[in-house]
């Protein structure tokens, strides 16, 4: 495990104490985890089925964002609006790694 060294918000009070010292998390499970969420602008599933992949890939790079597709087989990630009919783009797709500065903020 890398020892993180932020505390998720429901961390135990032995962990939170760590980590406000500065020291790192004792329990794996307490550790803070990266969160993807999608921008709140972010186009709906019809206004994406109306459009071509091009349109699609011209989209702001935050829309561009990791989801995880556990019901295929195999199971990756994919980008979440760079789809078609039978087609899927692993993520990072194109833009997300063209303008990948782009695409989270903190």
């Amino acid at each position: 495990m890398t020892e993180s060294r932020f505390a998720a918000k429901n961390a135990c009070g032995t962990c939170r104490s760590r980590t406000a010292d500065g020291k790192p998390v004792e329990h794996e499970e307490c550790a803070a985890r990266a969160q993807i969420v999608e921008a709140p602008d972010a186009p709906g599933y019809e206004d994406l089925a109306e459009m071509t992949l091009e349109h699609k890939a011209a989209l702001p790079a935050r829309f561009h964002v990791p989801v995880f597709e556990a019901l295929g087989s195999p199971q990756m990630w994919l980008c979440a609006v760079c789809w078609d009919e039978g087609t899927t783009s692993r993520w990072p797709c194109a833009t997300a790694s063209e303008k990948g500065a782009e695409v989270f903020t903190r």
